[in-house]
């Protein structure tokens, strides 16, 4: 079975300011302001990555080229229902299909149920109620949502530790080969921050 998802929404900031990084840093100067930015955004992006995680509220759409039959559980599919990968999840905002006559549909919000408070979040017909039958083609069926903790300061501290961690690591160290040393990996850091994030699927 073969599924997609894309964010479509970005997140209107960033987890760790840029502020933030500085003070980690200890940088006063804003001549590199460029250079931590970007090490922000990339750091952020590994976190994501390597939790499955979004971390500051963002819009993604789910595309399927079919809704799941009863109690089929396969890749996004779980019990007849659809798993929305980047926890947590906080809203659905449409469901939207081709019917058999090669029409737009938008599923009514009744028709549905919506669990964020699961991990990660799921949507299922409602109680008495079956997927519609969509048109057996490409991206037949779009499910769009809102995931994420919401602003920068309801981010975990242990995810943006680890941002913090990487971008001094991007910014330190601009080369991907380090000469001249002798590295001993420190427990609880980076890597043990983000797999102690995840929701425990793998997307």
């Amino acid at each position: 079975m073969i599924w997609g998802c894309t964010r479509t929404v970005e997140p209107s900031a960033e987890p760790v300011s840029l502020a933030e990084a500085r003070n980690h840093l200890r940088v006063d100067l804003n001549d590199d302001d460029l250079l931590i930015n970007r090490a922000i955004a990339a750091a952020r992006e590994y976190a994501e990555q390597q939790s499955g995680r979004q971390l500051v509220t963002a819009t993604w759409k789910l595309v399927v080229d079919r809704f799941p039959s009863a109690d089929e559980s396969v890749g996004c599919f779980y019990r007849g229902g659809f798993i929305l990968p980047r926890s947590p999840l906080r809203s659905v905002t449409s469901i939207v299909y081709v019917d058999t006559s090669g029409n737009q549909q938008t599923l009514d919000a009744g028709g549905y149920l919506v669990a964020t408070t699961m991990c990660p979040g799921r949507v299922t017909p409602a109680y008495g109620m079956s997927w519609p039958t969509a048109r057996r083609q490409l991206e037949s069926v779009q499910v769009t949502y809102e995931s994420g903790y919401g602003g920068a300061s309801a981010v975990p501290a242990r995810a943006k530790n680890a941002i913090l961690l990487l971008v001094e690591l991007l910014y330190e160290f601009r080369s991907p080969v380090i000469s001249g040393t002798i590295a001993t990996k420190i427990p609880w850091t980076l890597d043990s921050m983000l797999k102690g994030l995840s929701d425990g699927w793998m997307w």
